[in-house]
């Protein structure tokens, strides 16, 4: 009679079953340990990566900033031989948008461009992009453009190009850009020198008579040296765009350096422009002045009693001193009690 082994042996079938609740158990187990370990692991390094590249990018305490000693009204030295200009204020508040000093130093143009490149300093600043200085400087995007003509004693006439500079002795300033452009034009007749104020001296010298230069700077330093009037220029021949430029493959320096100044307002930007290069003359104001004092002088006309020609002839006398001492009036820089007093002298004479 057959039997069921189930009934006289319950292990035999239990124990297959047990080993295979207990396989399943490790098995999830060890899956379950392999993908904690892999998160744990892939948390680490994503931590780690983290870390290291905020430790990369973390902000320096100070830059060492360096620029043109003599480029005015960007950078220039005052009378008692403090720094002062556009790009000062701009990296003063710069510094408060960041956190972060700048320590700037301003020297001859040349001297700042060698010791830029030897690393002993982080940015320079007021430097135009060529593809020489690009093989060792990153720069940022440019912040204002600047003409740059050709100045010449007002004597001499014909001149109104590159080519139109042979046979001239040309003063510019060492370790400017337009140096090779000068050459390829032809021009190897160059007299260099350390700053702009140097040129204006010696222009201011006669020791040279044509010069290349920077047309902000030109007009600053010859109305300063009282010699605007002995000079005139060609039509600009350059349009260079300022930058500020890192060492060659510092990419997160040059991302502080930009957003620092991205993050300053517009307004605070015009204030500090506004500063430097003055606000507009109202070049209409004068006009404006001139209608009312005309209107002024019509109202008074028609309000005179014209009893005949003779008297219209002598109204329109005094309506013609009238209208030209309007003109002087608006014309000239005076204050205004000396306007009232000319304007009741007027309404005098108009009786």
């Amino acid at each position: 009679m057959w039997s069921n082994p189930a009934e006289s042996d319950p292990m035999m079938f239990s124990l297959p079953i047990l080993k295979c609740y207990f396989a399943t158990l490790f098995y999830l187990f060890t899956n379950e340990i392999k993908k904690i370990s892999y998160f744990f692991i892939f948390t680490l390094v994503t931590i780690s990566s983290a870390v290291s590249a905020q430790a990369k990018i973390k902000k320096p305490r100070n830059l060492r900033v360096v620029m043109d000693k003599s480029y005015a009204p960007y950078t220039f030295q005052s009378d008692e031989g403090k720094l002062q200009g556009v790009l000062i204020d701009q990296w003063h508040v710069w510094e408060t948008k960041t956190g972060i000093k700048a320590d700037i130093s301003a020297m001859d143009w040349s001297e700042a461009l060698l010791r830029m490149r030897a690393g002993e300093f982080d940015v320079i600043d007021c430097i135009v992009e060529t593809a020489e200085r690009g093989d060792y400087f990153d720069f940022t995007s440019a912040y204002t453009t600047i003409e740059a003509s050709i100045y010449f004693r007002k004597e001499i006439s014909g001149i109104t190009d590159l080519a139109s500079l042979r046979g001239f002795p040309v003063g510019v300033k060492t370790g400017d850009q337009h140096i090779d452009k000068l050459k390829a034009n032809g021009v190897t007749t160059m007299i260099e020198f350390e700053n702009n104020d140097a040129i204006i001296k010696a222009a201011r010298e006669q020791k040279i008579n044509v010069f290349l230069i920077d047309n902000p700077s030109a007009i600053y330093l010859l109305n300063k040296m009282g010699i605007e009037s002995e000079f005139r220029h060609s039509a600009p021949l350059f349009r260079d765009k300022l930058r500020r430029a890192v060492r060659h493959g510092d990419t997160d320096l040059l991302n502080i350096v930009s957003e620092g100044f991205a993050a300053i307002e517009p307004s605070e930007l015009k204030q500090i422009e506004e500063k430097w290069f003055g606000q507009t003359i109202n070049r209409y104001s004068r006009y404006i002045t001139f209608v009312g004092y005309s209107t002024a002088a019509v109202v008074l006309l028609m309000k005179a009693k014209i009893a005949s020609d003779l008297l219209l002839i002598q109204f329109l006398l005094w309506l013609g001193l009238f209208v030209l001492t309007a003109l002087l009036i608006s014309s000239i820089n005076v204050g205004l009690t000396t306007r009232v007093f000319l304007w009741k002298r007027m309404k005098i004479l108009c009786k």
